[in-house]
């Protein structure tokens, strides 16, 4: 009697796999577009899964898919653009704001008791710094002005090169 309910009891819970939860770290700027890696494995076929914002519980859902298509997203900056056949679930934000910043969850619903495959990650948006530097001033003549002026943005430099002549302007 106990030895046969001692081996029921180590059979079951031997063959109960631990669910992992890998975390990753997205630092980007405002205005721009992220990509939050989650993949999974299609062997046993597509599988629902979530994303959701502070957790894997999916309490927060931004965007849920049954495994073929999106059945819940709470914006249309939230989109999956991987390839739901080949089992890639993560997540892309377009036109990121601040506020955008914090933890997102993506939980795959792998069958069988404890095996969903939770990844987090953790997104840092920061504002967009501009400087305005002119670079270069010349008098052409007397009715013209050169000037060169360049923009340095957090991630990119523009130059812009612009002719004045009194009562208008050329770039």
């Amino acid at each position: 009697g106990l030895s046969l309910h001692v081996w029921f009891c180590v059979s079951l819970f031997c063959g109960i796999r631990r669910t992992l939860t890998i975390t990753r770290s997205y630092n980007t700027f405002v205005g721009e577009s992220v990509t939050l890696s989650c993949v999974y494995n299609v062997k046993d076929g597509r599988v629902p899964f979530c994303w959701g914002r502070e957790s894997t519980s999916c309490d927060n859902v931004v965007i849920q898919s049954d495994g073929t298509s999106v059945t819940r997203r709470s914006s249309w900056r939230y989109l999956l653009y991987g390839n739901l056949y080949s089992g890639d679930a993560s997540l892309t934000i377009t036109n990121l704001v601040e506020s955008d910043s914090g933890m997102y969850g993506c939980r795959v619903e792998i069958k069988g008791w404890f095996n969903d495959l939770k990844e987090e990650s953790s997104l840092l948006v920061f504002p967009v710094t501009v400087c305005f530097l002119l670079t270069s001033l010349r008098r052409l003549t007397s009715e013209t002005v050169f000037c060169e002026v360049t923009a340095l943005t957090t991630g990119s430099t523009t130059r812009w090169v612009v002719s004045l002549k009194r009562g208008s302007s050329s770039m």
